[in-house]
């Protein structure tokens, strides 16, 4: 269980930077590369699942989310729904797709929405409304959008 706490720990730390949405490589990388934690060196990406499924049964909101083949801890306790789903994925195709590899650029909005799955405006403000309630994503404006 202790790697499990520093899953937990890791997740406490980070969420005002990824509210509440990390990724298992991230995770993997933070954890290595911390010279408080000598001792998990050598842990792997199937360490990390199996510590969050020991998390999983506390029932505080820990699950894991595939985002297009990207493995994401949830560490809110929000029920994600499909369209949730379809935001993080459109977004994650169009950052990797203008920032090579990098998902420090997340962005998302109604008209990639309406461009890569036909969503409608009022879709979108659905979907999106709860992710900003909750603080799971935020709303900046950038040269007036």
């Amino acid at each position: 269980f202790e790697l499990s706490i520093v899953i937990i720990q890791i997740c406490m730390k980070t969420r005002h930077l990824n509210g509440g949405i990390i990724s298992i490589h991230d995770i993997l990388r933070m954890i290595t590369n911390d010279p408080n934690h000598l001792n998990y060196k050598h842990v792997t990406i199937e360490d990390i699942i199996r510590s969050i499924d020991k998390i999983k049964v506390l029932g505080n909101g820990y699950r894991l989310l595939n985002i297009h083949g990207l493995r994401m801890l949830v560490s809110v306790p929000i029920e994600l729904n499909r369209d949730h789903e379809e935001l993080f994925e459109v977004s994650q195709e169009n950052s990797l797709a203008h920032h090579e590899n990098s998902l420090s650029y997340l962005y998302i909005n109604d008209e990639l929405m309406y461009s890569h799955r036909g969503w409608t405006s009022e879709r979108f403000y659905f979907a999106i409304k709860p992710l900003i309630n909750e603080g799971i994503v935020w709303i900046d404006i950038y040269n007036g959008k």
